[in-house]
């Protein structure tokens, strides 16, 4: 029932001769899987229930689906690269897609630990040079305005896949050269869950013996602070 809302969209993909997802069995514009060269893309489609300016924190992108596609073995957790394109950034989602609540995993954070990237976009800022990585795994990035009027920075990034990594660049558009000119050097990032390094398990176990030194402390206060109400004057038990 919610495929009519796109369904011209769903034409003109057809029309253009562009390859459908896959879905299960189902073959689609919207949602699902394709495999180029090695690459697992996964679309999950974040405009369901898109339909002004007033959705933000109202889409939804479908835990079923993602459920679909494992049961379908159609993403698996392997050593494939997988890259997901979601349209909308997270911050547009629900609730509930963002946070787990009552047993259900948040739906953002589940594809992240399934995915090496994600592209996103829809909203069009400030140029971004660095992606955010999402549970320890997930590079996010976003993607710029190629032209929305001049009160965008109108940029876009070209992105490089190379076995475990993945290199960026980005381009802006100078307005007084009326040219594309690069934004900086290219960046590259490393792909997969990050593992732990032994300098950092060790600055985290500092940290935490900080954490519990300064928890003592809190404690110490509280109860001379009880003790003290109840006994104004003299020494304390």
């Amino acid at each position: 029932q919610y495929r009519s809302a796109f369904s011209e969209f769903s034409q003109f993909c057809e029309n253009f001769g562009t390859p459908p997802y896959e879905l299960g069995e189902d073959k689609n514009f919207l949602a699902g899987v394709r495999h180029i060269d090695g690459v697992r893309f996964i679309c999950m489609n974040s405009s369901w229930f898109c339909r002004d300016e007033t959705d933000t924190k109202k889409l939804w992108i479908g835990l079923p689906l993602i459920r679909h596609l494992e049961a379908a073995d159609q993403w698996p957790q392997d050593e494939e690269l997988c890259v997901v394109l979601l349209h909308h950034p997270r911050e547009d989602l629900h609730p509930n897609e963002i946070t787990p609540y009552s047993g259900r995993p948040a739906t953002y954070r589940y594809i992240s630990t399934r995915s090496d990237v994600i592209l996103s976009g829809h909203t069009h800022g400030e140029i971004h040079q660095a992606p955010d990585r999402i549970a320890a795994r997930a590079l996010v990035f976003s993607g710029g305005a190629t032209y929305a009027g001049t009160g965008y920075n109108n940029w876009c990034q070209i992105l490089r896949l190379i076995p475990g990594k993945i290199q960026s660049r980005v381009f802006a558009f100078d307005p007084r050269a009326r040219s594309w000119q690069s934004a900086g050097d290219a960046s590259e990032y490393s792909t997969g869950a990050e593992k732990p390094t032994a300098d950092g398990l060790a600055a985290e176990s500092n940290r935490l013996d900080v954490w519990k030194e300064l928890s003592l402390a809190d404690l110490r206060r509280i109860h001379t602070a009880k003790s003290r109400a109840a006994t104004p004057f003299g020494t304390l038990p």
